[in-house]
């Protein structure tokens, strides 16, 4: 069977709906990871904003069918990429799940939680701390929070830095982040860094990849690599 022919339009669609984004996504992980993050949420237990390559052209899943079934060679870097994703899900459920069932962590969250709550800052000198009057107590950053003991985890997993003023924990976390990421040790810690760094590694050498294979179709079918304005 005759294959594609010069300026194909369904080679025009490979590369604009399912390569391009795929360099894009790989750059946006690479960015993320880069920060030492993973986007983990404990609710629902899931990389946020790392998906499985199919899911960044869920839009373009017949585009994405054709041409997989027409380059197959695509194929297993594709997988290997989930593979590595699905290997740092699951460790930072782990590292999740190993962290909540320390007493020492728990403590910590609560002895911090009433700190937060009980004392205000000293003007200029804001880790130390006074005590206040109920009736100028700051608001329970927990309050409303299904398990805060979960959601202070997975600040340590992403190494949460600086927490923009968005984020109902903000002042908590930014004023205690340094005793709880002390926290992030141990074998379940190891395992994700472990992961992190193998999709890091991974989508250097694979962001590449993606360029290539899009490189070799727009020479070959010399297509836009991007579609031209009407």
């Amino acid at each position: 069977m005759e294959g594609p022919k010069k300026g194909s339009p369904r080679v025009a669609a490979w590369i604009h709906a399912v390569l391009n984004p795929w360099v894009d996504a790989v750059e946006n992980e690479l960015a993320i990871l880069g920060r030492g993050g993973t986007t983990w949420r404990y609710l629902p237990r899931r990389l946020e904003f790392i998906l499985p390559m199919k899911d960044y052209v869920a839009v373009a899943h017949h585009t994405l069918d054709d041409y997989l079934r027409a380059r197959p060679e695509s194929k297993p870097k594709v997988e290997e990429h989930d593979r590595h994703r699905d290997d740092l899900e699951r460790a930072a459920c782990g590292a999740h799940d190993e962290l909540v069932k320390r007493p020492e962590f728990r403590s910590l969250v609560a002895d911090r939680l009433r700190k937060f709550t009980t004392t205000a800052p000293v003007r200029g000198n804001p880790r130390a701390r006074v005590k206040v009057a109920p009736e100028q107590q700051r608001p329970n950053p927990a309050s409303g929070v299904r398990e805060f003991p979960s959601l202070v985890a997975e600040r340590i997993i992403n190494q949460v830095q600086e927490l923009p003023e968005y984020y109902t924990d903000h002042a908590f976390w930014n004023l205690y982040r340094g005793d709880f990421l002390a926290m992030r040790h141990g074998r379940a810690f190891e395992t994700l860094d472990a992961s992190h760094a193998g999709l890091e590694g991974f989508n250097r050498i694979f962001r590449d990849t993606l360029k290539d294979w899009r490189f070799a179709l727009l020479e070959e079918y010399d297509v836009p690599p991007a579609p031209l304005e009407p």
